[in-house]
């Protein structure tokens, strides 16, 4: 599930000298939630990511790639890449056309 996202959340929490309590307490989350979070067992919200992130001081923007990174999305997509194909059939596009 979120394993990147999970060391990630860990390290900013030891760095700070958090316990898994402290931290799940002060950022409103039970602290067995915040350790499946931590161990790639359950993803976390982006409103949760947030509050997590910045209770512990972190970079909001790498814990969403990693997020991103996590769910399998494609690395040229963080990049800010189309997601579009390049090409569409006649068909495809004639369909796309004719609906209002």
């Amino acid at each position: 599930m979120g394993k990147r996202l999970g060391t990630y959340i860990q390290q900013l929490r030891k760095q700070r000298g958090g316990s898994i309590r402290q931290v799940g307490h002060r950022v409103g989350l039970i602290p067995s939630y915040l350790s499946h979070i931590e161990a790639g067992r359950r993803e976390a919200s982006i409103s949760v990511l947030y509050r997590l992130v910045q209770h512990l001081e972190g970079d909001f923007t790498r814990a969403l790639r990693l997020l991103a990174t996590d769910a399998g999305v494609p690395e040229e997509a963080l990049h800010g890449e189309s997601c579009r194909p390049e090409h569409h059939s006649p068909a495809t596009s004639a369909n796309r056309a004719a609906t209002p």
